[in-house]
């Protein structure tokens, strides 16, 4: 898994209250939908660049093991 994109401050703070990270904005859409910008140029340890799509697929990978609840 990549560097997040956010990080909770505390437990249950608000998106707003949210450390953005990799992330420059963070927008809700829906109750299950956010709208995320990403800084450009973000690299792994190898030097790799690393997209939203790496991000979305590690989500979804997770989801699959049960780490996410939605």
């Amino acid at each position: 898994f990549y560097e997040y994109a956010a990080v909770r401050k505390d437990f249950g703070c608000s998106l707003e209250d949210m450390e953005l990270e990799c992330a420059k904005e963070i927008n809700k859409v829906d109750d299950l939908t956010y709208d995320v910008v990403f800084y450009d140029n973000i690299k792994d340890a190898a030097g790799n660049e690393i997209t939203a799509e790496d991000y979305a697929w590690s989500a979804t990978e997770m989801k699959k093991a049960g780490n996410y609840e939605n």
